[in-house]
């Protein structure tokens, strides 16, 4: 395989252009993404140190991502209203990652009232779902995750994916471009010094709450039940959007996380 130049394939302008493109859209939503969007990709570019797959694979996640925002936007210019889909008292599990989250949020997720995040709804948000069993995105996701699983096959182990399983919010906040997922995917620390002062602005949250109620607007529950370790970062942001939400927060020691952190970030790179 010949060596794709990350300075190409990670042109914000042509990355915008291409996926403009793909959609036959134009309007990507507010700018607030526009920041951490090229901050990113300079340092994917420059530091990252990608080989061409890696390459290929943060061009592809780039592209679905921006073709989400655009989804997204034509989803809410055609049906304003789903502006108005109520969030009430949202529950939301806080903890460093590998701290017992991924249990709880399962757990909690059997609650037949409750709504949760699939994973195939974070891959594909737009447009709103009809149904939450049978829908063309679940069979999309499953060959994504097929796809990871060759690529990263010590995953599962750590952190099994599942299409119609419960899932965390980043896949819905990564599409505002400021979240630390990136920082598992690559070594990018320009990056995560301009992330590290930014997680908690409101405005993430502000973007993340649309996704929330697109996708609750036809598929509701009594309430969402959502799990993201990065709230912790955001968390003044995530009550500024979100005042009435219920938090509950895992505990386990340092000496135990942070070598299973580790661990998770040497296997997803």
């Amino acid at each position: 395989m010949s060596r794709l130049s990350p300075n190409v394939a990670l042109n914000a302008e042509m990355l915008l252009q291409k996926a403009a493109a793909q959609t036959s859209l134009s309007d990507f939503g507010d700018d607030s993404f526009r920041e951490p969007f090229t901050i990113l990709l300079r340092s994917l570019r420059d530091e990252a140190r990608l080989n061409t797959q890696g390459v290929i694979l943060m061009q592809r996640t780039m592209l679905r991502l921006l073709a989400n925002r655009l989804r997204t936007e034509a989803a809410f210019a055609a049906h304003p209203e789903m502006a108005e889909t109520p969030i009430e008292r949202p529950l939301y599990i806080l903890g460093f990652p590998r701290t017992g989250t991924t249990l709880l949020h399962n757990l909690l997720a059997c609650d037949p009232a409750a709504r949760w995040l699939r994973l195939w709804e974070g891959l594909h948000p737009a447009p709103p779902p009809e149904s939450l069993e049978d829908d063309s995105r679940i069979a999309q996701t499953e060959e994504f995750v097929a796809g990871f699983e060759k690529i990263a096959p010590r995953l599962a182990s750590a952190h099994k994916l599942n299409a119609t399983g419960p899932e965390e919010c980043l896949w819905l906040i990564e599409h505002t471009f400021a979240d630390f997922i990136f920082e598992l995917r690559a070594n990018i620390p320009n990056y995560s010094k301009w992330l590290t002062g930014h997680e908690a602005d409101a405005v993430w949250y502000r973007y993340y709450r649309r996704q929330l109620q697109m996708l609750g607007w036809k598929c509701r529950g009594s309430h969402w039940v959502c799990k993201a370790p990065r709230h912790l970062a955001g968390l003044s942001g995530l009550l500024e959007v979100f005042p009435d939400a219920r938090i509950v927060q895992t505990h386990r020691g340092a000496e135990s996380a942070l070598p299973s952190i580790c661990s998770l970030c040497e296997i997803t790179r």
